[in-house]
């Protein structure tokens, strides 16, 4: 029996093993998903549980639900990946496959922004929580909503973040006593995906109040000074960042 391994149980793995089992069923294969969690987490929905819209068992499936498709899942840690013996090892085990599809995503790198720990962000369950409490905690003042490069996991998010500040903000009558500013390293608002994109969302980020700050390349950001630090020697102050 063929053994296919997916590692990873993120949204690419997930559309990979759910194709597998309906195209392959009936014949003499195993489909193996690898992954560390017990769930699924369905990450575009972050800022919904970081604004407090949605809560995390909302954004959520086992992976256990794909053993009823036919597909074995095994929760695990990928430590090494031996193309050329066709071998992975999992949990101290080495597991031997006959087609590998990879799958598994990007992680937070906290360590490449000197002070990002005095940060908030929704790119994993965790932060998004952690910047649910800041939202709550927040009274008014200025919003900084930084990027650090021009390549992450989903260009528009930072932009949803925008919205959705702006509407949380007004449901809790704080939009007066508030400044939403988004410091990007692009020129204009996803000027990559075109002008006319970009110009339709600096028209919506315009209506909602939200300064976009362009050609803003952060370096750092210095937690007792509570400023956001760009490699051209702007600073700006945020209460959350």
């Amino acid at each position: 029996m063929a053994r296919i391994m997916i590692l990873g149980g993120g949204s690419g793995g997930l559309v990979v093993a759910n194709k597998l089992a309906r195209g392959l069923r009936g014949t003499s294969h195993e489909i193996l998903l690898v992954d560390r969690s017990p769930y699924h987490y369905f990450m575009p929905s972050f800022p919904w549980v970081a604004l407090g819209f949605k809560e995390p068992e909302q954004v959520r499936r086992p992976l256990k639900n794909l053993e009823k498709k036919g597909v074995r899942v095994l929760q695990g840690e990928v430590r090494e990946i031996r193309i050329p013996e066709k071998r992975v090892r999992v949990n101290g085990e080495d597991l031997s496959y006959d087609l590998l599809v990879v799958s598994l995503g990007a992680e937070v790198k906290p360590d490449l922004m000197p002070g990002f720990e005095a940060a908030y962000h929704p790119w994993t369950i965790e932060g998004a929580l952690r910047m649910r409490e800041a939202i709550q905690r927040f009274e008014g003042g200025r919003i900084v909503i930084g990027v650090s490069g021009p390549y992450y996991r989903c260009p528009p998010a930072p932009y949803e973040i925008a919205g959705q500040l702006d509407f949380a903000l007004r449901a809790r009558r704080l939009r007066d006593k508030s400044e939403i500013v988004l410091a990007h390293p692009h020129p204009q608002p996803l000027s990559a995906m075109g002008p006319a994109i970009s110009g339709v969302i600096t028209e919506i980020l315009a209506a909602k109040g939200v300064r976009f700050e362009g050609n803003f390349h952060a370096r750092a950001i210095d937690p007792e000074r509570r400023l956001l630090l760009g490699q051209d020697g702007r600073e700006r102050s945020p209460s959350i960042c």
